[in-house]
């Protein structure tokens, strides 16, 4: 799979949640582009997973609760 496929598969579940999550639509798509950013950079790996999409998850988890991205 490529990654724009990948993006266009995910991207809309990633940041409603985040949407979700933080109530502010900025904030949840600056989140929802670092976790796509870090998908980019491990893709490879990734992308044989069976469940990509409970990585994503996670790693979008994790850039809420990243300091470097407070304020």
């Amino acid at each position: 799979m490529a990654f724009e496929t990948f993006f266009l598969r995910y991207d809309r579940q990633i940041a409603s949640y985040l949407w979700r999550m933080l109530g502010d639509e900025h904030s949840a798509s600056e989140l929802a582009q670092e976790t796509f950013l870090r998908a980019w950079q491990h893709f490879d790996e990734i992308r044989a997973y069976e469940r990509p999409l409970a990585w994503l998850f996670r790693v979008a988890i994790s850039a809420d609760s990243s300091p470097s991205l407070c304020c």
